[in-house]
Parts: C-alpha cells; structure tokens; sequence
C-alpha cells in the first residue's frame, strides 16, 4: 500500500490537512494531558517506589 504523503509534494491538498489536522489535535491532546493536575492532599496518597527512576502516588484509603 502506498503511503498518501509520500513524497509530500505529491500528496493532495486534502490528504496534507488532513494529517495536519491530526498530529495538531495530538499535540494539542498531549499538552493538556501534560498539565492537567490533581489537587489532593499529602496526608491522603503515600510515595511507592515501583522502579529505580518511577514514583506513582497511592491513595491510603480506599
């Protein structure tokens, strides 16, 4: 199967804003996702270290 964008030259008008539309949305996706934040308290998660470079907050209650 060949691919649509390649060579980009060749590519259709609707093909290029199309893909553009989607890698936009993915980015745009991933930085909300980046900053998006929760507001909880220390005395409700603890720190568990799963792996020598990764730490993930636990709730203590359930």
């Amino acid at each position: 199967m060949k691919s649509p964008y390649e060579p980009l030259r060749l590519a259709s008008l609707r093909d290029v804003a199309l893909k553009s539309s989607f890698l936009l949305a993915l980015t745009s996706a991933r930085q909300v996702i980046q900053h998006a934040h929760v507001d909880v308290s220390e005395k409700d998660m603890r720190l568990v270290r799963v792996k020598a470079h990764e730490v993930r907050a636990v709730p203590t209650s359930a």
